[in-house]
């Protein structure tokens, strides 16, 4: 008999590999509850998205981004999937354009969506080219890499204001941009 981890448990090793791999697209200093400026935009990742965000029907299932960059009316969305070994796990980068869709029920209120794909290197070989390719299709669908740095570590600090604690983070992916994602 299988046991249901609960809501939102990855794999074996979705702690292992996963979490540090999503910090690449975090700022270096994160309060929980309040965000992160980061030139003008707010920063928020899974939780303090949707308080910040206030979705319709807070009662209804809603995605926690791994990031998300909000302006105003403007939010970018920062999906982070990790890979390193064949399975069927990398068939969700293809459910991107619906889980859109569904914020954009959520939140009706933005005016903008972008939606970034932060993908592992896993994703660059040729088998990979035609999916991306029709991701790349939807105008507010772009895939950015995260690279793995084996000399370097990136430092993230999440700070808990309420109880006093902050939490040191380590990533050795470094996030590689691209910069056509105005709203």
């Amino acid at each position: 008999m299988s046991r249901n981890r609960g809501t939102g448990a990855g794999g074996s090793n979705t702690n292992r590999n996963g979490l540090p791999f999503e910090r690449c697209v975090c700022p270096p200093v994160y309060v929980v509850g309040k965000g992160a400026l980061v030139g003008e935009y707010l920063f928020l990742k899974q939780h303090d998205f949707i308080k910040h965000m206030k979705p319709v029907d807070p009662n209804a299932r809603l995605f926690k981004p791994d990031g998300a960059f909000i302006r105003g009316e403007h939010v970018i969305l920062m999906e982070c999937k990790y890979q390193s070994t064949s399975g069927s796990a990398d068939e969700k980068i293809l459910n991107s354009p619906m889980k859109l869709e569904l914020y954009k029920h959520a939140y009706p209120h933005v005016k903008t969506w972008k939606y970034i794909l932060v993908l592992s290197e896993w994703f660059k070989q040729p088998s990979y080219d035609g999916w991306i390719a029709a991701l790349k299709n939807n105008p507010e669908i772009d895939v950015w890499w995260a690279t793995c740095s084996e000399n370097e570590v990136h430092v993230k600090l999440e700070v808990d204001e309420k109880s006093g604690k902050v939490r040191v983070l380590l990533s050795n992916h470094q996030l590689v941009p691209r910069f056509n994602t105005n709203p």
